[in-house]
């Protein structure tokens, strides 16, 4: 419309007018009162230009190659209206003597609010404020002054769907606390959770509509919580002579937003919670799900040489727009999700009876006989062959072009799906990888779905580190475990990216997406005797997937420390007891402990010439709850359960076997202790600057216990009997024992295991239960 009237009047004197009341639905057309605001008129449109309108009063028109038109098309970058771009934007804005308000710094508030979003819903998840949360959906809405704020919905388990009204006070408030017993809870809703004030001593105020309040403010008072006809909640309010005072107006329980104390006092904001157990109270929250884009509807009148304003054609004059504030700009420019759904859910086609309707020519039986039978020559000539020919190169053409069609739509499909995935993924990436304490890590785990790396990432986000795992979920043994340690990792609040070590690419978007300041390195292929079988899976994960991994780290800015799993099976044929660090491991007896012993070497390599910081930990037979099923405890406990004999392996002279069993938390500790006392890399974009700290610890229990008497604990706290075969044992890389010395760790980082193998199998056991049930027939 602006471009006609400057063709058709020569640069009129156009003004905008946005207006706020014309009987439209308020959700949508909701009208702002952010200064800042993005029109958009007519997708329709291809190029445009900007028009704005001069303090003259004079229209001004900025083509896309003026240095201005920046300013205008990407109003978070250059807030000020700066002509082209400078490295000093931020700097200046930031050393500028004004003071900031937040429309002057709408990323900042749209981080904020997305860390708080995010740890609000992990919390409501795991800390079950109203409940088992089942799933979870959200919207994203932009205020009429531009602010975010975010309408969720929590489905919970049928045991806490039907609560009864008393339950409903317990976890949600509509009452003015005590200032005298809780002045702190006090003050929140105070600041936070009333409304108004209005009605008769503020007639304007926002929410007025026909002279009532359109929040149906001031409540009733109620002396219980009670539900209506509808399904409603009616929240108690009782008449206890408390008030708070609001621009000088005092207001009592009756304009009390209802909320939870709890979620009040810990964020620090307006949350407002209500209980909806009906479909007409949930239909609330999804009209907010699918209302759309904001919008205005705009009106442009000319103004006179005198600036009084001209009679135009109103009707044709009145635009619908959608607007967007500052805010939304930025919410956007960083991919953050405007609605969030959890479980994810997609909708599948398929195909019913008669619905489809799919027309194909099929060619004649002759044309079918030229196309499947190969004829003999000398047996018959056909009169009509040309025109069969025809017909057949025909349907031929049609079925090639038929397939290139559905290809290039699964291609646009793939690519389509490829950028949404992505864009999620690295979302989850983004939270997951979130501090939660002062001084805290940002780690990068891989083999996070495996037995120690589930437990050490689970402890590191529980004290508050940012956490993202990697896991391939190869074969090895039954991936359901692993998803199963996925699930619960999930749960709190920890991403697991499904991927290769060996893929290059992928860490280096790992490493462009999080600034990671360590890496714990516990992915592997694991298993002595499973080398016999496959060696070559050992050389790709622990020799080249190592080496991936050490190049990616070694060009990361920073460079993060690294810490990595070795093993006791370096030792090999080592016959002096106890193992130190300091002894020889150039036997080994495996090719499992050869690839860990190259792989000590290796990192060597990398922390001498591209200043890494290295820390190897030498674990000795690790074993607990969510155990590998290949480790002979594991597969003891399942066939002993099922009534099948086990093997136990006898060294030479008939010598029982005896492993230094470490329980897993154990384990976690040592894994953490080495973390925290990890020195910084001293490398910068892939060259050392001095020299790295290189550390190798022992990680045991320092108390051999023989397999006989570890299978006789079994048998305890199983409450049965093993049917046991004892033979030699094979030359398949085993030795005959393991024995820790764990003076470096201790003097390092006080490393100090404190659970014996009979409480750990105990708890072992418990869990195995639980998990698979006493007979249970799976494959593990």
């Amino acid at each position: 419309m602006i471009k006609d009237k400057i063709n058709q009047e020569n640069h009129p004197n156009v003004s905008l007018r946005l207006l706020g009341k014309r009987g439209r639905d308020g959700r949508t057309y909701n009208l702002h009162t952010v200064s800042e605001v993005v029109g958009d008129f007519d997708e329709a449109l291809g190029d445009r230009d900007i028009i704005v309108e001069k303090q003259s009063g004079r229209l001004l028109r900025i083509t896309e190659r003026s240095p201005s038109y920046l300013a205008l098309q990407y109003p978070l970058l250059f807030a000020y209206g700066e002509d082209g771009y400078s490295e000093d934007i931020e700097i200046v804005r930031f050393l500028g003597a004004k003071g900031l308000k937040s429309d002057d710094r709408p990323d900042v508030v749209c981080r904020i609010f997305k860390v708080k979003l995010d740890n609000l819903i992990r919390d409501l998840k795991t800390n079950k404020f109203f409940g088992a949360v089942k799933a979870v959906v959200y919207t994203i809405e932009f205020q009429k002054c531009g602010l975010l704020h975010a309408h969720i919905l929590l489905f919970l388990s049928n045991e806490d769907k039907l609560p009864q009204p008393r339950r409903i006070d317990e976890i949600i408030s509509a009452e003015i606390p005590d200032p005298v017993i809780d002045p702190c809870y006090y003050e929140n809703v105070k600041e936070f959770m009333v409304h108004g004030p209005c009605g008769a001593v503020r007639k304007s105020s926002p929410c007025m509509r026909d002279g009532s309040c359109s929040k149906y403010f001031p409540k009733q008072y109620l002396d219980a919580t009670k539900f209506d006809d509808d399904g409603f909640p009616v929240y108690r309010r009782r008449d206890n002579g408390r008030v708070v005072m609001k621009d000088g107006v005092p207001l009592d329980n009756r304009y009390i937003v209802p909320h939870n104390r709890a979620l009040l006092m810990k964020y620090g904001g307006h949350i407002n919670v209500e209980w909806c157990n009906q479909s007409q109270s949930i239909k609330y929250l999804f009209k907010y799900i699918n209302k759309g884009h904001d919008r205005v509807t705009a009106s442009f009148f000319q103004s006179g040489a005198d600036g009084a304003r001209q009679n135009l054609d109103e009707v044709s004059l009145y635009y619908d727009c959608r607007y967007i504030s500052s805010c939304e700009a930025a919410w956007r420019i960083f991919g953050f999700e405007i609605q969030y759904k959890d479980p994810s859910v997609e909708r599948l086609s398929f195909h019913l009876p008669n619905e489809q309707h799919d027309t194909c020519t099929m060619p004649s039986k002759s044309s079918m006989e030229e196309l499947f039978l190969p004829s003999t020559p000398g047996k018959f000539k056909d009169k009509s062959h040309h025109r069969q020919q025809h017909h057949r190169s025909a349907t031929s053409l049609f079925l090639w072009a038929l397939f290139l069609v559905a290809l290039t739509a699964a291609f646009l499909s793939f690519l389509f799906k490829d950028k949404y995935f992505r864009s999620n993924w690295e979302s989850h990436v983004r939270s997951s990888a979130q501090i939660r304490r002062h001084n805290g890590f940002s780690v990068l785990v891989t083999g996070a779905a495996g037995f120690v790396g589930s437990h050490v990432s689970l402890a590191l986000k529980k004290r508050g580190d940012g956490v993202v795992g990697l896991d391939n979920f190869n074969d090895y043994y039954n991936p359901d475990l692993k998803r199963s340690r996925r699930d619960l990792l999930t749960a709190n609040g920890v991403f697991i990216v499904e991927g290769d070590l060996n893929d290059a690419k992928l860490l280096a978007n790992l490493f462009d997406l999080v600034q990671f300041s360590h890496v714990m390195h516990l992915a592997a292929q694991a298993g002595v005797r499973y080398a016999m079988e496959n060696p070559h899976s050992y050389i790709h994960s622990n020799i080249a997937g190592l080496v991936t991994l050490l190049e990616a780290s070694k060009s990361a800015m920073p460079q993060p420390s690294v810490v990595w799993a070795s093993s006791s099976s370096v030792y090999g044929l080592n016959e002096k007891s106890p193992f130190s660090e300091s002894d020889r491991t150039d036997k080994p007896a495996s090719l499992y402990a050869a690839t860990k012993k190259a792989g000590e070497e290796i990192t060597h390599t990398y922390n001498h010439i591209y200043g890494l910081s290295i820390t190897g930990l030498r674990f000795f037979t690790v074993y607990g709850p969510w155990g590998r099923p290949d480790m002979a405890y594991f597969s003891f406990t399942r066939d002993i359960l099922e009534g099948k004999p086990i093997t136990i392996y006898r060294g030479k002279n008939h010598a029982d076997l005896a492993r230094d069993f470490t329980y897993i938390d154990d384990i976690a500790k040592g894994c953490i202790g080495s973390l925290d006392t990890a020195k910084k890399s001293t490398g910068s974009g892939g060259k050392k600057r001095g020299p790295a700290q290189f550390r190798i610890f022992n990680l045991g229990n320092t108390s051999p216990v023989t397999v006989p008497m570890m299978v006789g604990m079994l048998e305890k706290h199983l409450k049965v009997k093993a049917k046991k075969n004892l033979v030699e044992m094979p030359g398949n890389g085993d030795v005959q024992f393991t024995h820790a010395n764990i003076s470096y760790a201790r003097s390092e980082f006080g490393y100090n295991p404190t659970t014996d193998l009979q409480t750990g199998l105990k708890k072992f056991v418990k869990w195995y239960i639980s998990y698979y049930g006493y007979n249970h027939a799976k494959s593990v």
